[in-house]
């Protein structure tokens, strides 16, 4: 009996564990060009164009706001955060998901997001998750984007993998708006090279929890 107690004892901290590491993993920041070049997602996905393409296609001033509608545009849609992967949503708010290259209008994403000129890299594999404030309303330009996740899918799955799920800040965000993509590509090659074994090791000192909201 003292031994079914132990496992089970032991069975509820392993799972608590797994919840608390992806909720963790869920929360990891990365605040600059460095942060994102190191990135895992970055070597093996197109995250690099999809999130130049995104950078330059959102409106960022004092807010981060919608220039197209989330619920089809550019191969998006509705993100139902099905495992927690992020947090909860607050009332009034709801998930985005885009980078589907084979999702109906999909095709409006430019050319160098759909066929990346890199090489070894999984071309659908990568995805932004943005939250959007939209209060009572539809889904529509001009609303607020409060948060922007990168991440991936799980190899031969529909499921997002949390230990790669990154939120990206507002600066990093205007930092790769002010620059070409060729650049990025660039320094990813070249952040590839200085560290062939893996990129995570680059990005730990600089990687933080952030704040729920």
């Amino acid at each position: 009996m003292q031994g079914l107690k132990m496992s089970r004892k032991l069975i509820i901290c392993v799972a608590v564990s797994v919840i608390l590491t992806s909720v963790y993993a869920a929360r990891r920041s990365l605040n600059s060009i460095s942060d994102l070049t190191n990135c895992p997602l970055s070597e093996r996905t197109n995250i690099i164009e999809l999130l130049h393409w995104f950078a330059n296609k959102v409106y960022i001033h004092d807010r981060i706001c919608l220039t197209f509608d989330p619920t089809s545009a550019y191969g998006s849609h509705h993100y139902g955060n099905y495992g927690n992967l992020l947090d909860p949503l607050p009332r009034g708010y709801q998930y985005y998901t885009i980078g589907n290259i084979y999702e109906e209008d999909s095709e409006s994403l430019p050319d160098y997001v759909r066929n990346p000129r890199r090489r070894n890299i999984n071309h659908n594999k990568a995805r932004i998750i943005i939250r959007v404030n939209k209060g009572n309303a539809a889904p529509r330009a001009g609303q607020t984007i409060d948060q922007v996740y990168i991440t991936q899918h799980y190899d031969g799955s529909d499921d997002y993998d949390p230990d790669h799920t990154y939120r990206i800040t507002p600066s990093l965000l205007q930092a790769v708006r002010r620059r070409g993509i060729d650049e990025l590509q660039q320094l990813v090659s070249s952040s590839q090279r200085e560290n062939p074994s893996t990129h995570l090791h680059g990005i730990q000192h600089s990687v933080h929890p952030t704040s729920s909201t």
